[in-house]
């Protein structure tokens, strides 16, 4: 796998993927949504961590929007700081790497030479993107505190990206995976006799 592979290429030997036993196909997260949180809980629960980085809803990928969702989610529940960085959108015909839909551009790092390198050598490793990879500039990372997303909507009133590149779902169809997840997660808390999402 070629997350694992990066991971391992820069030395991190602590991690856990969602559902790794049985793993979610790419692209359909937002059909697996309910498990997926189930295991970001239980990893959150487990690993205490004291922020969670995640990517932007920018419409891009509808796994990396689903991503924030959880992020959304989980940040709340757990009382944790979240930040988010952006990884590619489209605007009419322009797609449009590392730069926030919303809002203010947030922080942006300088990578140091050290840091370049250890970001090529993960970057390498994800042959599978290597044409998508060629629009990013690898001295840049931007991050900010996640933004306040109305998730009940699709990123921006146009085309998403992944709806020009013709793929099954639409912005909407996540939309409702969003919706479907909130009430489950209601529902469980009112049996539970606990506060409602």
């Amino acid at each position: 796998m070629e997350a694992e592979r990066a991971l391992r290429a820069v030395g991190v030997k602590h991690f856990h993927f969602l559902c790794e036993s049985d793993p979610i196909v790419d692209q359909e997260l937002y059909l697996q949504l309910d498990r997926a949180f189930t295991d970001l809980r239980e990893t959150l629960d487990a690993e205490m961590p004291d922020a969670i980085l995640t990517l932007a809803y920018e419409g891009g990928h509808p796994d990396h929007d689903c991503c924030s969702f959880m992020a959304t989610l989980a940040a709340r529940e757990f009382g944790l700081p979240a930040w988010e960085m952006p990884l590619y959108h489209r605007q009419g015909e322009t797609f449009r790497p590392q730069q926030f839909l919303h809002g203010q551009e947030g922080m942006e790092l300088d990578v140091l030479r050290e840091e370049m390198a250890l970001k090529l050598r993960m970057w390498r490793e994800y042959e599978s993107q290597a044409g998508v990879m060629r629009e990013f500039v690898c001295g840049r990372e931007r991050f900010r505190p996640l933004h306040d997303y109305d998730y009940w909507r699709p990123p921006h009133p146009g085309v998403l990206n992944y709806e020009a590149w013709q793929w099954p779902m639409t912005g909407n169809d996540l939309c409702r995976a969003f919706s479907a997840l909130a009430l489950s997660i209601s529902n469980r808390k009112n049996e539970r006799g606990t506060a409602a999402w």
